[in-house]
């Protein structure tokens, strides 16, 4: 019986904590008002509906909130204890566990990171320093499987810097994983509320599968690239989160699964103008990273 409402403007007050719809005695009914009023708002267009839900507890949903000094220093902290314990972890396991070394990994420059190159990584590592190669069997193993985004970026770097790949792509796979923790952090503040920013942090930088975000795997950057897409289509930035989306589809065929936060965001706004042609534009650079 709250249909009505989609028709009023006046829902729009509903942002400010502590107004009531006129005739709402039950929290049931209050929150049912709030879904109508946020369903008519999507409706109308895609114009900004932050905030118009509340938590009851906490900040409310998509604050706004900026990422000060001290919300900085923690992401970095949690960063930096999570990488000490997972390469503690690492140079104490062969004690424990017979070392294993990826296919490849031979092939290192500096014998110093080779704990750290396991399973695919040494499909990265040949990809990185020869190239893509196909040899027609297709019964047989081909670094072709592997995406180019990552392993041409350590290729870069090795020319730039002259450092050897090995260590290129573990400093690389670190620098992506802290500005992934970093968005994450900040996409959770303002979407939900810095407790539970940091309770997802924590629990992703010190899991234990995250020794995964420090190796040569192409995890730490699709995390920083989908996190990044993902926030800029939420705040309906449709270009930016374009190229995030491409950037991630070019490092792992999931990443063309951002499509469905571009849809779901970018729909309502196909029919004004001003902002449609962004929507298109920012499908196109998605699905580029898989040209």
């Amino acid at each position: 019986h709250f249909d009505f409402l989609a028709g009023l403007d006046g829902v729009e007050m509903v942002a400010a904590e502590g107004i009531k719809f006129a005739g709402v005695q039950s929290k049931a009914e209050a929150a049912w008002a709030r879904i109508v009023a946020l369903k008519a708002k999507l409706l109308r267009g895609c114009r900004e509906t932050a905030p118009l839900l509340d938590q009851g507890h906490g900040p409310p949903i998509r604050n706004g909130r900026s990422i000060g000094t001290r919300e900085v220093v923690f992401v970095f902290l949690v960063f930096f204890l999570s990488r000490v314990v997972i390469f503690s972890a690492m140079a104490v396991s062969p004690k424990f566990i017979a070392p294993v070394t990826a296919p490849g990994a031979q092939i290192l420059d500096d014998p110093l990171p080779r704990r750290l190159f396991r399973w695919d990584a040494g499909w990265y590592l040949k990809v990185a320093k020869y190239g893509y190669s196909y040899n027609g069997n297709p019964r047989q193993q081909q670094n072709i499987a592997f995406f180019p985004l990552y392993p041409l970026t350590c290729r870069l770097c090795r020319a730039v810097t002259g450092i050897s790949i090995g260590l290129c792509a573990v400093l690389l796979s670190n620098l992506a994983f802290l500005v992934g923790l970093a968005a994450l952090y900040a996409l959770i503040t303002w979407e939900i509320g810095s407790d539970v920013a940091r309770s997802a942090t924590l629990l992703l930088a010190f899991f234990p599968t995250s020794f995964f975000f420090s190796t040569m795997y192409t995890e730490s950057f699709f995390l920083a690239f989908s996190v990044l897409a993902y926030a800029a289509f939420r705040k309906q930035r449709f270009i930016q989160g374009g190229i995030w989306a491409g950037l991630a589809s070019a490092t792992r065929a999931p990443g063309i699964l951002l499509f469905v936060p571009l849809l779901l965001e970018g729909f309502p706004c196909l029919k004004e103008r001003r902002m449609w042609w962004r929507v298109i534009a920012a499908g196109l650079l998605a699905a580029s990273g898989l040209g």
